[in-house]
């Protein structure tokens, strides 16, 4: 049986018609985010943390879009909430790719993708010129019978992009893989306002006893804030263009209060903040990490609306390819420097406030591109303690 195969991993002056095409590849890729997340079984991974990518998730269906004739391509319109089958949109989405990402001494964001090419077939030059020009893959023949050759080259990507973080990844194909699309998204910043070392509290959870965990504490009026609808909504500046921003509410895991018309709500009323006035804030919030390894990720994404199955237009002869072979492997830090990898254990003084923010239960947060809005990595802290 032929194998097609998809892995996605994650470590957390344009003209108007440029800026036409931001705007649509933004919901498309928020729209994807908040799919996903309301697609979470909370009840049944009470303590299991939630984290993914929603922009390399966007561009692994435009790699499954580009692979199905132009005549088939409808069927993908109810995913998308868009019909992108425009050359000039889809040629923009390299530009926007660009325009999201950087690296700098502040702040990283890269998101490379790689096609792996089995060289037991002849492909379709068009559809690899498509790929190529929108997504910017990097295109490898390989023969997936010697999985060792296989692994070597994906760990050498992965290692390339994201600067030495991961590495000895283990490629879940064999002899009878049609290809391999892999996406490697890496994000690295420091806090703009850095946050107090880290000291002892107990995080609330759903359904069981409270944890210990580590927390840290901003006294600060630089970062805004807001309430909606029942919600506190705290946006922290990383250093460069990015931002997270973390939803939570006292009642519960705010879940069912959040959707895309939410979100793009609250993100407007951060933007008619007056800017130089702030209430001062006392904000605390747990120090965590997530290593999230979603095996079956193409279940979720056919439950959302991604077509289950095609046959495709990939090489010279008909081949159906199903959903079933995605895998994901996120990784996510934060602690008082801001979303790296790096840890201290010392006291946090009592600080006054006139306005306090404790979170210390269950809550999402999404880094976000602060120039276009789009989601680049979500999540749901359930359990900060958990391994």
């Amino acid at each position: 049986m032929i194998r097609t195969c998809f892995i996605i991993l994650y470590i957390a002056l344009v003209s108007a018609d440029i800026a036409n095409a931001d705007d649509v590849f933004t919901r498309i890729n928020n729209g994807i985010a908040f799919k996903m997340m309301r697609d979470i079984d909370i009840i049944t991974n009470i303590n299991e943390n939630h984290f993914i990518s929603p922009i390399s998730v966007t561009q692994m269906a435009f790699d499954y879009y580009l692979s199905v004739p132009k005549d088939k391509r409808s069927v993908f319109i109810p995913f998308f909430g868009e019909d992108i089958d425009r050359q000039d949109l889809l040629s923009a989405f390299g530009d926007y790719r660009k325009r999201i990402s950087t690296d700098t001494q502040d702040a990283v964001f890269v998101s490379s993708n790689m096609m792996m090419l089995s060289n037991k077939y002849q492909f379709n030059k068009e559809y690899i010129d498509d790929v190529s020009s929108v997504l910017g893959e990097k295109t490898v023949l390989v023969d997936f019978s010697d999985n060792s050759a296989v692994e070597s080259t994906v760990n050498k990507f992965v290692f390339e992009t994201t600067k030495g973080f991961l590495k000895g990844i283990k490629v879940p194909a064999d002899k009878d893989t049609l290809f391999l699309f892999m996406n490697v998204s890496m994000f690295k910043s420091a806090w703009l306002y850095k946050f107090e070392p880290s000291f002892s509290g107990y995080f609330k959870r759903i359904g069981n006893s409270p944890v210990r965990a580590q927390f840290m504490g901003l006294k600060t009026d630089k970062i805004s804030y807001i309430t909606y609808d029942g919600l506190t909504c705290v946006k922290l500046p990383f250093r460069d263009k990015y931002s997270m921003l973390v939803i939570y509410s006292k009642e519960g895991l705010p879940l069912d209060k959040i959707d895309l018309v939410s979100f793009e709500k609250i993100l407007s009323l951060f933007s008619r903040q007056n800017k130089d006035i702030h209430s001062e804030i006392k904000l605390v919030m747990p120090k965590f990490s997530i290593i999230s390894i979603k095996n079956k990720l193409g279940h979720m994404l056919t439950r959302i609306g991604l077509p289950k199955s095609h046959s495709g237009r990939i090489a010279n002869v008909t081949i159906p390819q199903y959903l079933e072979n995605i895998f994901s492997l996120s990784v996510f830090e934060i602690d008082e420097n801001g979303a790296q990898a790096y840890s201290s254990v010392l006291r946090i003084p009592t600080i006054e406030s006139p306005y306090e923010i404790i979170i210390d239960s269950p809550f999402c947060f999404f880094i976000i591109e602060n120039n276009t809005s789009a989601i680049l990595f979500e999540g749901i802290l359930l359990n900060p303690a958990a391994e």
